[in-house]
């Protein structure tokens, strides 16, 4: 039987042993990637429509456009096809396959076994092979200074890959809600601290709380899924958890617990302390190395988690609720640094969004660092807390000063999400957007949905580095995800001005006038500062041709 196998330049792609090799050396690629680059290949020569290529690699899954140009940045990145000589993308139909390539006979295409589709070992094999964590090797190269060097570092070995999903609160969707998500949460944040481990962002594994473990699996790359189940009858709490191994759906750690309900911060460092103690075992006996966040005070615990879901909404009633909820807390505990932090980028909010007066008023901003310093003198090592801090010293100016303090924060945790999303938006507002783009992509790999605002400023990296078109695409699939969010609409405007479709930027910026009547494009930078004032004169540029008020 004829092999299939496809040469092109110094690569070989074999579609039986699912491997790409350079030279005969195989080269990394992560198996929707291996997907995406095997469909262009198989069709090479003819222009492949997304939505046919989302056909083909997730037949029974809805993914948006951004999934799929993730896996042409990273076919791009591993063959080095920065110039789009071999995957070129025709603006608003697809990808081609356009270099020379040649279908061979299994016999004459050198021997290798690849990484393309993911080799199911067992989890507890693939650990046992981890000797070097690449995140904290990254982190320690932090101190190079050269943005080429940073957006290098991003580039990651092979980790367990865990997703942690919100725990069944038994159909009791509204009073329990916040307590399923604040469960699963702080399990999160525990994980994240062991660096042999990267941890799925909630904004990601959330949306995959019904999904199959196939599902799971494949769409976010997991190794292993924490679930578990929630239940408050009277005044105890019932509480079961499980580790889960994607690849063979077995249990690989479960514990049960039922306490009064006023313990539930102590059943909370039971559960963590289980997870990460069953991952560590396996791995090479380590301790996971972590530091409590938390509160001894059940109240202001779960004023705080009710208090973060009504802020991830990005609504203006939820965040005045949210802040409400927050104060509370602190007047429940005002020693929760968590609480504190969450204080602090809910003033950021009111600075930034038009919901009251207090837009754009400086005092705002000199009350929130206040307020993100003493989340981090309380807590140190919380590096959310910092990455917030570092967030309103880059407002004031200080950007190497915010990007030091991030790099401690990430140090700290190299799978905060938040902290990771807050480096790519500095180094792309101080102008170093290569580096910018790599540190977006990266997040994308711990964080795959992730939420909307990431698109519009992963947009605006892609429009500095030249990347037209997927800047385009990537701000339509933001505006198509929020056709109200602000961000996505700047962005859309932006980016359509910027490949010459008018129409489409003249339509986003009416579209956000509509949505906010006093926007400006003065008053959008005085909001969002940039270091380089050539970057500002561009977007503003573009801006002007949305037909955006100066």
């Amino acid at each position: 039987m004829t092999s299939r196998h496809y040469r092109f330049d110094r690569f070989t792609l074999d579609l039986d042993r699912m491997a790409l090799l350079e030279n005969g050396r195989p080269v990394d690629l992560r198996p929707k990637a291996f997907d995406t680059l095997a469909a262009l290949a198989e069709r090479a020569g003819r222009v492949v429509s997304k939505d046919e290529l989302v056909a083909i690699v997730w037949p029974d899954v809805i993914v948006n456009d951004d999934a799929l140009a993730q896996c042409v940045r990273d076919i791009r990145k591993a063959i080095g096809d920065a110039d789009q000589t071999v995957v070129k993308t025709v603006p608003r139909r697809g990808y081609m396959f356009a270099a020379p390539i040649e279908r061979r006979d299994g016999s004459d295409v050198a021997a290798g076994t690849g990484t393309g589709r993911r080799r199911r070992t067992t989890v507890a094999a693939l650990i046992a092979g981890i000797a070097v964590v690449a995140v904290g090797i990254a982190v320690l190269l932090w101190n190079s200074r050269t943005a080429p060097d940073r957006a290098a570092l991003f580039a990651r070995a092979p980790q367990v890959t865990v997703a942690v999903l919100p725990f069944d609160a038994g159909g009791e969707a509204g009073e329990m809600a916040w307590l399923s998500e604040g469960l699963a949460d702080e399990i999160i944040q525990a994980m994240s601290q062991f660096r042999d481990i990267a941890v799925i962002a909630r904004t990601s594994s959330f949306g995959y709380r019904d999904a199959d473990l196939a599902t799971i699996r494949d769409v976010l790359g997991a190794d292993l899924l924490v679930q578990g189940s929630v239940r408050r009858v009277g005044d105890q709490l019932r509480l079961a958890a499980q580790l889960v191994d994607l690849d063979t759906g077995v249990n690989r750690w479960a514990d049960r617990f039922e306490q009064p309900y006023a313990d539930l911060p102590s059943v909370l460092e039971a559960v963590s302390t289980g997870l990460v103690s069953a991952l560590a075992t396996q791995a090479r006996d380590a301790v996971a190395e972590r530091t409590p966040h938390g509160t001894s005070v059940l109240s202001a615990y779960e004023l705080t988690m009710k208090a973060r879901r009504a802020l991830l909404s990005f609504e203006r009633e939820q965040t005045y609720v949210a802040l409400g909820l927050v104060e509370q807390a602190l007047e429940a505990d005002p020693d929760y640094a968590v609480a504190w932090d969450l204080l602090a980028q809910l003033r950021v909010q009111f600075f930034i969004q038009p919901y009251d007066e207090r837009q754009g008023d400086p005092a705002l901003l000199d009350l929130a660092r206040e307020t993100a310093a003493r989340a981090v003198a309380l807590d140190p090592a919380y590096s959310t807390a910092r990455a917030t801090l570092a967030g309103l010293s880059s407002r004031q100016g200080d950007y190497e000063g915010a990007l030091d303090m991030l790099r401690q924060a990430l140090e700290l945790n190299p799978n905060d999400a938040t902290a990771l999303g807050t480096y790519a938006d500095i180094l792309d507002r101080s102008g170093e957007h290569d580096a910018s783009l790599a540190a977006w992509e990266a997040l994308a790999r711990i964080d795959p949905a992730g939420p909307t605002l990431r698109l519009a400023l992963t947009s605006r990296a892609q429009m500095f580095t030249g990347d037209l078109d997927g800047a385009f695409a990537t701000a339509r699939t933001c505006q198509t995800r929020a056709p109200q969010f602000q961000p996505c609409l700047v962005f859309l405007a932006i980016a359509a001005a910027a490949v010459g479709d008018e129409a489409v930027a003249e339509e986003a910026g009416q579209r956000l006038l509509a949505v906010n009547p006093r926007f400006t494009i003065s008053g959008h930078f005085q909001l969002i500062p940039f270091r380089r004032p050539d970057d500002v004169a561009l977007m503003r540029r573009h801006l002007l041709t949305a037909g955006l008020p100066e």
